[in-house]
């Protein structure tokens, strides 16, 4: 009864607080938009500026409901509606995401049936994967994205806005749904506070990550050539080396930061033995001091890599030349 409770407080008041939300970004906007003659005469007599606001609104009109922040730079915002737009218009593109879910998903679907309680392994999994699709679904193949105009796009954006304007969707549209769900999700399970506020934490950092690498993988290494998927219809996905790279070096830490945060220390007596020939120093560390240690140097890498992630993606594109 208490966790019903909670899911229904908890639903009425996402509704509730969504609804006000909405009702006040939509009066500000109404407020804050006045039609003007002026503008309107001069925008008659400029025909590219008359041109260049039909093109805004329709973008935005074909990314509805999706809306991007008005705060949000003007070449930012269009890179993100861009890229939410292709995504929405060809969702063959996605089918990459497929082969790691399908493979990682039945295994653990397999386990969490024969668990007693199926929450304890999913909740965890969806902590991991979910965070990773929200970086893989925008951001894995950015160049390839492009196609033809991709010439275009590096003489008239800078990278940094570029790189926003792709982790944006990822950032906007996944990281509300890998919190939520992972949270909703761990209190209906058999977690206690403790444990449903860190595996929250853990969805939260491993989607920044996630999202964050995703283009400087697919930057780094872009795909250009195309493959047909059904009825001889041609798509451009990632590289299935960049796929692998980027779902390892998401899912893997995450999963290391939530078995070392775990009460559940056995495993990590395990691993001690494993590694035999510095055992000794190993085990002279008591379990929470390992725990402590293991999970500082966890996050404080996961923001490392960050950083360096989005640095070099921005780097690689001011840099980067297409071959003719």
């Amino acid at each position: 009864m208490t966790r019903a409770a909670v899911v229904v407080v908890g639903s009425l008041l996402v509704v509730v607080g969504g609804i006000a939300l909405i009702e006040r970004e939509a009066t500000r906007l109404w407020f804050t938009d006045p039609v003007s003659g002026e503008e309107g005469q001069k925008e008659e007599s400029d025909p590219a500026a008359t041109t260049s606001k039909e093109t805004r609104t329709a973008l935005a009109d074909a990314t509805a409901p999706v809306r991007i922040p008005r705060g949000i730079s003007q070449p930012t915002r269009r890179v993100a509606q861009w890229s939410i737009l292709r995504t929405r218009r060809d969702p063959r593109r996605l089918n990459f995401l497929l082969l790691p879910v399908v493979i990682v998903g039945s295994a653990l679907f397999s386990s969490g049936m024969q668990a007693e309680s199926p929450l304890a392994v999913f909740v965890p999994a969806a902590a991991v994967l979910l965070p990773w699709m929200a970086g893989a679904t925008f951001a894995m193949n950015p160049f390839g994205d492009e196609g033809s105009v991709l010439p275009i796009t590096l003489i008239s954006i800078s990278g940094l806005a570029y790189v926003r304007g792709v982790m944006l969707p990822g950032l906007l549209l996944r990281l509300p749904i890998a919190v939520l769900v992972t949270g909703g999700a761990a209190l209906v399970g058999p977690f206690e506070l403790p444990a449903a506020v860190g595996l929250v934490g853990v969805a939260l950092l491993a989607t920044v990550v996630a999202v964050s690498t995703a283009p400087a993988v697919g930057i780094w290494f872009p795909r250009f050539s195309a493959i047909s998927i059904g009825q001889s219809r041609e798509v451009v996905p990632p590289r299935l080396v960049t796929t692998a790279f980027h779902f390892l070096g998401v899912t893997v830490p995450a999963t290391l930061l939530q078995l070392v945060a775990g009460e559940d220390v056995g495993v990590l007596s395990d691993a001690s033995t494993w590694f035999y020939g510095i055992g000794t120093a190993v085990q002279s560390v008591s379990g929470e001091s390992f725990q402590l240690v293991g999970g500082g140097l966890l996050v404080v890498g996961a923001v490392v890599i960050t950083v360096l992630s989005y640095r070099l993606a921005v780097r690689r594109f001011d840099r980067y030349s297409p071959s003719l």
